[in-house]
């Protein structure tokens, strides 16, 4: 599309844009007439079965615990009745009862259990935690979790750890936690897990080394998959789990990377923005990410999918089987995912001096995941895990002239088995052993000035060993209920090797090899001190959760981290939560290594006056140290007992770091230090001695090279020590201490007009400040609202609605103006507001039976108005035009989604 033609195209639609700015988000439910009456013809056989028929019927949640009916049989039902009517009588003489949890969801339990109570977590919004849940009417599954009861669907209820606890079937209310549901995902109209995370406002870094160049965050040597950095913190400073399993880190060991996890198959994403280092370990500094696989599965569904921007196109394929029955679960699940690179040439807002080839690599991405649980006696049962992807991507982010381009091939494996033992009352031990393996192959094209082929190959390799023994259940009861508590060891061993060949001798150009080994245990207590039976006036529940938890390293010495929260409701529908925590982080394993070492120079202007800059980047080894932190946070959680439909979380959030490792900056540009003198000033060398720089040129010899250029990039034959007039030290190191701060908001409203149902929400991160001093006696810098680093203010959102079998959403994005460093002017960089939208029609609300049963089609568009990237001042040859941590540079992208359920 032409500039003039993309020009008109947003004059058109802006203002739509802008009134859509304020609308919001919303839950799933699908209303169902519980009273209608059914033709029934159901034999005498085991009461699950009989459950499930019903369940499947009425297109119904009913909910219970598969130890609770094991045994019982269901006499036959031949009869016109209603669904109340059918479980009626399908219980009769079982001593169980049913209780209505919605209009579409029963949960069976003893008849003399206390009417108010569930046998697990709460559901919906009771519990005031913001679950995304969207008007969908996609395929019907035969699964649901436990966040997610509206959804037609039959669920066997188990008692669940949820993230921010070791203790079974309870939700720590003390932890800020968001769920993004199987219906949200949909709702979204996305494509990659990748594309669903960016969507997190409290999630910093969109392009995240994803293929696209981004001076000074990333080059060309890449890994060209997406990580996640929650609060903007760094790297690896987020923790990334599977069903509740640490992924094998990409990055050199720094970060885990979520590009090649498939999206088809994951049933939610529950994260928890706040550190969680006591009951999880290092990593979990700035939240964890915890992606669940979908499990209880009973048949199969298939999902096609083809989408396309301008020149480039884009496919997916899933399908998934599953089955259920008495004594366990088991689901596969494959996806093949296909993208074409985006090519800078198809993009108008690249400057024409930009030496680089793409924008975003090509993607071909094989995934199969496959999870089951099989009840082996009556009190022990084991469970599987495991996840396979291979991903195949090349890339010609490099220079075009030299024919820089980056081919990866890259295997990840996560693979879980264990056991489950009740041992006595509600005590039940899991002993767990785990393997994930992220593998990467890479091969680098370059040539030289001359024109000869300068190329090379790497392999990397990361895994990870653990197993683990924990144990949790009550230990007594006070008079606001039981206190619970959980406790375990566990052992995590971690290897990272590396090593870089030239393709043409064969020679080794760099090699790494290291491993370590960590020793943890931890423990963790609940204490409902104050609960429905002994409320009084002013405390209508009270409870402390307390955790810790001791990790001894093999190459970094020890730590013990704790951690407290406190949670008190007032009143019905309003909790006020406050939470602390330390953590103990080690250097990733490759920043024990030189390999990551480059030295480059070339001729640039610095405060106006053009300058010879030697910058090196890698990391400092020599005086790297383990990094420690605090964390606090403090939360408001709405949800009016007179507006049922209506969630509404405030958090307020502070972190401190001592001795982080990262880049200074957060990028390790020359011109962002050069333009700081205050802050970097102990990096900066004016008018090196020649010793000075041929030190510096050592250092990056040590890892992938010196690197001499011109002002366009290519190689400067004519360098020589005397040239350069300033050295910049950019390598990644412990700085002195950073601070951060912020506000999040999240908020959402759901109510009927007539046979339709609107959904409203809105969610937003607003960073008050993250300061950096790189040394002791520097000033601080507030990096925020700084090119390639957080903006202060980003928000999502939404409004949704369903009749019948329609659903559409419409989502607004918002990213807010920041400064370019890179220059003393500091130029402005403009807002980036973007609106997806997605519309599906639910087959299956029309025909009960036929091949249409269970069919959906949905169209989504992202970016809809077309809008490019702010754009940047052209600094340098690897220059894009645009901040592609705070942008995307695809453009509208349209896709057709069709489902089927069999």
């Amino acid at each position: 599309m032409s500039t003039n033609n993309r020009t008109c195209h947003r004059a058109r639609f802006a203002p739509r844009a802008a009134a859509l700015t304020g609308s919001v988000l919303a839950i799933l439910a699908a209303a169902v007439n519980a009273q209608a009456v059914t033709e029934w013809d159901l034999p005498g056989q085991p009461l699950a079965t009989s459950l499930r028929a019903v369940a499947a019927r009425t297109d119904s949640n009913i909910i219970f615990d598969k130890k609770l009916v094991v045994g019982y049989s269901a006499r036959p039902l031949k009869a016109r009745a209603t669904t109340e009517e059918a479980l009626t009588q399908l219980l009769q003489g079982t001593g169980l009862t049913y209780r209505q949890l919605d209009d579409k969801t029963v949960a069976i339990q003893l008849a003399s259990a206390d009417k108010s109570a569930t046998t697990s977590s709460a559901y919906g919004n009771s519990d005031g935690r913001i679950r995304l849940a969207q008007a969908e009417t996609g395929a019907t599954r035969k699964e649901a979790p436990p966040s997610e009861p509206a959804e037609p669907s039959m669920l066997l209820l188990e008692e669940i750890i949820v993230t921010g606890t070791n203790i079974r079937g309870i939700e720590n209310n003390t932890a800020p936690v968001t769920v993004l549901s199987r219906a949200y995902i949909d709702a979204t109209g996305y494509s990659t897990t990748t594309k669903l995370l960016e969507s997190v406002t409290q999630n910093f870094s969109l392009a995240n080394q994803s293929g696209i160049n981004t001076p000074g965050v990333s080059g060309n040597n890449r890994e060209q998959g997406s990580s996640i950095n929650l609060r903007g913190i760094g790297e690896g400073t987020t923790l990334v789990l599977l069903n509740g399993r640490r992924l094998a880190p990409g990055y050199r060991s720094a970060a885990v990377d979520i590009s090649a996890l498939p999206l088809s198959a994951i049933e939610r994403v529950e994260i928890l923005t706040d550190g969680a280092s006591a009951l999880y370990g290092s990593d979990a500094v700035g939240g964890v990410v915890n992606f669940i696989l979908r499990d209880d599965f009973e048949g199969a569904e298939t999902r096609l999918r083809a989408g396309a921007a301008d020149g480039v196109d884009e496919y997916r394929v899933s399908q998934a089987v599953g089955g259920t029955w008495d004594t366990g679960n088991a689901l596969v699940s494959l996806e093949y995912y296909q993208r074409d690179a985006l090519l800078a040439q198809d993009r108008d807002f690249v400057p024409s001096p930009a030496v680089v080839g793409t924008l975003a690599p090509d993607d071909e991405n094989y995934s199969g995941i496959i999870t089951a649980k099989q009840e082996l006696t009556g009190s022990l049962s084991v469970f599987l895990d495991g996840l396979y992807s291979s991903r195949d991507s090349e890339n010609r982010a490099g220079r075009v002239a030299f024919n820089e381009t980056t081919a990866t091939e890259n295997e990840q494996t996560v693979a879980t088995l264990g056991f489950d033992w009740n041992m006595f009352k509600d005590w039940q031990l899991e002993v767990s052993g785990s393997y994930a393996r992220n593998d990467i192959d890479q091969f680098l094209t370059n040539r030289t000035a001359a024109g000869a082929a300068n190329n090379s190959n790497r392999d990397m390799v990361f895994a990870i060993e653990g197993g683990e023994i924990k144990a949790d259940g009550s230990l007594f009861n006070i008079s606001g209920g039981a206190v619970r508590g959980a406790l375990g060891v566990a052992y995590r061993g971690e290897s990272y090797e590396d090593l870089t060949t030239s393709a043409l001798t064969g020679a080794t150009q760099a090699a790494f090899d290291i491993d370590q080994n960590i020793r943890s245990a931890f423990g963790e207590v609940y204490v409902p001190f104050v609960g429905k039976d002994n409320a009084f006036t002013g405390v209508s529940r009270l409870e402390l959760s307390i955790a810790g938890r001791y990790d001894d390293y093999s190459t970094y010495g020890s730590s013990f981290d704790p951690q407290g929260g406190l949670m008190w409701e007032p009143v019905a529908g309003l909790r006020l939560r406050a939470r602390y925590g330390t953590s103990y982080k080690a250097p990733n394993l490759v920043d024990n290594s030189f390999v990551a070492n480059s030295t480059s120079s070339v001729r640039q202007p610095v405060g106006g006056v053009q300058m010879e800059v030697m910058q090196v980047l890698g990391i400092d080894v020599d005086s790297l140290a383990p990094q420690e932190s605090e964390s606090s946070s403090f939360g408001l959680e709405i949800t009016p007992v007179n507006m049922p439909g209506l969630a509404v979380s405030f958090n307020y959030y502070k972190i401190r770091y001592t001795d982080l490792v990262a880049t200074p900056a957060g990028t390790g540009a020359a011109a962002v230090l050069l333009a700081n003198p205050a802050a970097y000033g102990d990096l900066i060398i004016r008018d090196p001695s020649d010793d000075q720089v041929n030190q510096f040129i050592a250092l990056g010899q040590l890892g992938r090279g010196f690197f001499p250029l011109l002002p366009n990039g290519q190689p400067n034959a004519a360098f020589t020590p005397a040239l350069v007039d300033v050295i910049v030290d950019g390598r990644r190191r412990n700085l002195s201490s950073v601070r951060a701060e912020g506000l999040d908001l999240a908020s959402q409203y759901e109510f009927k007009i007539g046979q339709s149902k609107m959904f409203f929400g809105l969610s937003g991160t607003y960073i008050l400040n993250q300061e950096q001093r790189v040394t002791g006696t520097s000033p601080p810098v507030d990096t925020v609202d700084t090119i390639y680093n957080p903006p202060d203010w980003r928000a999502r959102a939404f409004v949704g609605f369903q009749l019948a079998g329609w659903s559409a959403n419409v989502f607004v994005n918002h990213t807010d103006a920041y400064v370019d460093t890179r220059f003393v002017t500091r130029p402005g960089i403009d807002a980036y507001t973007t609106v997806d939208t997605r519309v599906a029609y639910d087959f299956s609300n029309a025909f009960e039976s036929s091949f249409f049963k269970g069919l959906t089609v949905a169209l989504s568009a992202q970016n809809v108005l077309d809008e490019d990237p702010p754009s940047v001042r052209f600094l340098s040859g690897a220059d894009s035009g645009f901040d592609a941590t705070n942008a995307d540079p695809l453009g509208r992208f349209i896709s057709l989604e069709i489902g089927k359920t069999w």
